[in-house]
């Protein structure tokens, strides 16, 4: 039994030091990237416009929900165009269901559940 304890601490003691000896590494790796960032204004440049872009997708990405008060007219005007229409289309696909709180049909892995 006491093999047993003993190992168990030995691999939180080594589970510390991994912590550790990782966060050295990744302090080292900001530092390094940094400096490499100062040193060359044109990746500087490339990176910034990346990250821009980025955050500008993320903020496209944002759900976006109306009030009550500034649904009710276009839920209106979209009911005149369905009955003035001859011949109405309406597109559907991935992402519509989950944007209006329906949970997705499909696994992790894509797989249809």
């Amino acid at each position: 039994m006491q093999a047993q304890g003993s190992c168990r601490s030995f691999e939180g003691r080594n589970k510390e030091r991994s912590t550790r000896f990782d966060s050295r590494y990744l302090m080292i790796f900001y530092i390094l990237v940094e400096q490499l960032i100062s040193e060359n204004p044109r990746l500087s440049k490339t990176l910034r416009r990346q990250w821009a872009t980025q955050k500008n997708n993320q903020s496209r990405l944002a759900e976006m929900y109306d009030s009550a008060e500034e649904l009710a007219p276009k839920v209106a005007k979209l009911i005149e165009m369905i009955r003035e229409a001859q011949h109405p289309i309406v597109y559907t696909g991935a992402g519509i269901s989950t944007s209006a709180n329906i949970p997705d049909y499909r696994g992790t892995g894509g797989v249809y559940v």
